[in-house]
């Protein structure tokens, strides 16, 4: 009798121990850190805005679930709001330089710009690098002659890593059309081809603009 007593002292004990050691285990609570490069440098003072990658388009609708300011080291950490396995994406802007990365994220390039957050056992995993280019908002006018018999369409095309190519949009003879968040420092990942001819159509004349204002530019084959 004795024997089983202390037996059922001991498991009773041993339970409360477990149940206040489980008690005082902290709930985990993941976070991200998002890490901005201009060019490979950090960047800091940049705006960043979080959204969850599911709920991300149409982009000017979407709801951000946090917001924060890039340090000297070009990161900010967000750790509220964030859940294990969820997919987030990274909304980038310095207004003062024109840097973002909206050339990306408003050409459907969400992925370049999205991380999957793991527990904290992986917390070496929840970092997003998120580069930026310097943009501006660009018009672009065709003023090919457009000779009768002849076609001067020109087609708009995003690059993407020198690997295929994402239709922007059609530049018909003395028609206009307007490329917001233009990079204008990284012309190579925009293509202006001429239908007709096949010739792509050089762009090197577009050199300066900004992105709180329009600059237009005449292109021709």
């Amino acid at each position: 009798m004795k024997t089983k007593l202390m037996l059922s002292c001991f498991l009773t004990a041993l339970f409360i121990s477990c149940s206040s050691n489980n008690e005082e285990l902290p709930i985990e609570q993941p976070s991200l850190t998002v890490e901005v490069l201009d060019k490979g440098v950090p960047l800091e003072s940049a705006s960043v805005t979080l959204y969850l990658t599911k709920n991300l388009y149409p982009l000017d609708e979407a709801k951000p679930i946090a917001t924060g300011i890039t340090d000297e080291s070009g990161k900010v950490i967000f750790d509220k709001n964030i859940e294990v396995y969820q997919k987030y994406t990274a909304k980038v802007e310095h207004i003062s330089e024109c840097k973002n990365n909206f050339f990306s994220l408003n050409n459907y390039y969400a992925n370049e710009n999205s991380k999957t957050v793991l527990g904290n056992r992986y917390k070496e995993h929840n970092t997003l690098t998120v580069n930026v280019l310097k943009s501006a908002n660009i018009t672009l006018r065709n003023t090919s002659p457009n000779l009768p018999g002849l076609n001067d369409v020109m087609y708009a095309n995003i690059q993407k890593n020198g690997e295929g190519k994402l239709f922007l949009g059609v530049l018909a003879a003395n028609k206009p059309i307007l490329i917001n968040d233009f990079p204008i420092e990284d012309k190579h990942l925009l293509k202006i081809l001429h239908v007709r001819t096949g010739e792509e159509i050089s762009l090197e004349h577009v050199s300066t603009g900004n992105c709180t204002s329009n600059t237009s530019y005449n292109v021709h084959q």
